[in-house]
């Protein structure tokens, strides 16, 4: 298979490929977003509680 050839069939593969609307990606990278907060959020408390409690066993 030539290089002209590999391109083609790249591009026919794309074309059969059902891509989402704008919508939907839209929705999709706020529930993105929120999750990655909200996540983070968590993830933060639980690291300032652990902190504070090695703290005061004296270990840190």
């Amino acid at each position: 298979m030539n290089i002209k050839n590999y391109f083609r069939s790249i591009i026919n593969e794309f074309k059969k490929v059902d891509w989402p609307g704008a919508r939907e990606v839209a929705v999709l990278s706020v529930l993105v977003v929120i999750i990655s907060g909200a996540l983070s959020v968590y993830l933060g408390f639980f690291d300032v509680l652990f902190t504070s409690i090695l703290d005061r066993i004296g270990i840190l």
